[in-house]
């Protein structure tokens, strides 16, 4: 590193890579949630369709599901705008289904 040159490639591109972790209902339907989650993601202007974004299962508990969710921004200062249009949306998705749901911290990397 001290004889080489480093280069910040974050600096070129306005993308911000964010993740959440949500706690689901374990009586929900695994597939159909992760399609909420997408359905959630790519209705927000924020989010980066063109850009990876995944969603893995992070943990079962006796009564919740743990997923863990990660994808690309349009900036950085957005993505407290992405998180909040996301959980709107499945708020409403889950309480309509009479499903409980939880989100949580930033999973430590």
């Amino acid at each position: 590193m001290l004889s080489g040159r480093v280069v910040n490639w974050t600096l070129s591109q306005e993308y911000s890579k964010t993740s959440f972790v949500l706690h689901i209902d374990r009586r929900a339907d695994l597939d159909e949630a992760k399609q909420w989650i997408k359905d959630a993601m790519a209705a927000s202007p924020h989010f980066v369709k063109e850009r990876d974004s995944g969603i893995s299962v992070q943990d079962i508990s006796e009564e919740m599901i743990y997923l863990s969710v990660s994808c690309w921004v349009n900036f950085a200062a957005n993505t407290s705008s992405f998180k909040n249009d996301v959980l709107i949306i499945l708020y409403k998705q889950f309480e309509e289904k009479g499903l409980k749901f939880y989100s949580v911290l930033p999973p430590k990397s």
